[in-house]
């Protein structure tokens, strides 16, 4: 019999309606400020783009994702090997799910799902000196083929505040706020005291459009999820801790702020429509 292990997810939590309060964009400040290394820009509320001609325009766009399938027979320490590898990727957060094949412990690993790329996967055990094992199958994540951030969006910040790694198993309830960049750092609204900044997943990247006002756009399909200045949606919580050295840029050129994990959020807007959308039994275009 096999067993699939894997890391424990929350189900996505519906959200009610959010309660904050519109903000216009100061004169001179909104998502058509003319932005220098001196003077960075910001884009404290945007409308809503129409999201529902944006779904409905293409096909739905899947990642490719790609799986090195195991062909060899398990050798005789096929135990030993798994665990070895187990403990490799585990180190560095890889591993995202494991299949035993068999009961137990003790029964041998057949196949790995990793939250990396088959070609960081190469060059990791590449620098390593490792050989990958031919009777075990992993299943790799797609590519980011979309920039972290867009040419015409890099002299609006002063940093993009975002992950590298990609991202692995977490909490899936729903959490919403305005998410706003002022004087080139993000920020995220709170319902009570000051703003918070704003840390984003790996698969969140930073463009513009063509009305140009900064958005928030998937790396993986390049969708655009979210004007920068909306109320957004995302998957949380996202937990770091505070000395998290990641954050070390951030702190210098925007401050000592708490910082708030917003994962990979999206428009409420588009939440809600692609919500309705799936209850239809549509397809969607993430």
């Amino acid at each position: 019999m096999r067993k699939l292990v894997c890391f424990s997810f929350l189900a996505l939590a519906g959200c009610g309606d959010a309660d904050f309060a519109s903000e216009k964009v100061p004169a001179g400040s909104g998502a058509h400020t003319t932005a220098t290394h001196e003077t960075f820009e910001s884009q404290l509320s945007a409308p809503a783009p129409d999201y529902g001609a944006m779904l409905s325009a293409s096909e739905p766009v899947q990642p490719e994702l790609s799986v090195r399938t195991a062909s060899e027979p398990p050798p005789a320490d096929a135990k030993e090997v798994g665990e070895t590898w187990l403990a490799r990727l585990r180190a560095r957060n890889f591993a995202t799910a494991w299949e035993r094949n068999g009961e137990g412990h003790d029964a041998p690993i057949e196949a790995f799902s990793l939250r990396i790329s088959e070609q960081a996967f190469e060059t990791w055990i590449t620098e390593n000196r490792w050989i990958a094992p031919d009777h075990i199958s992993f299943r790799f994540t797609a590519e980011l083929d979309i920039p972290r951030v867009g040419n015409g969006a890099r002299d609006a910040i002063r940093t993009w505040p975002a992950s590298k790694e990609r991202t692995g198993a977490q909490q899936q309830a729903a959490q919403t706020a305005r998410i706003f960049l002022q004087d080139g750092c993000f920020h995220v609204e709170q319902r009570d005291g000051p703003p918070h900044l704003a840390w984003f997943h790996a698969e969140t990247g930073l463009g513009r459009d063509s009305e140009g006002y900064l958005i928030m756009v998937n790396r993986l399909t390049g969708a655009t999820v979210a004007r920068v200045g909306e109320i957004m949606t995302w998957a949380g919580p996202n937990r770091y801790r505070k000395d998290d050295p990641r954050f070390s840029e951030l702190r210098e050129v925007c401050g000592d702020a708490p910082i708030f994990g917003v994962g990979n959020p999206q428009s409420h807007v588009r939440f809600e429509l692609i919500r309705q959308i799936i209850n239809d039994g549509r397809s969607v275009r993430r």
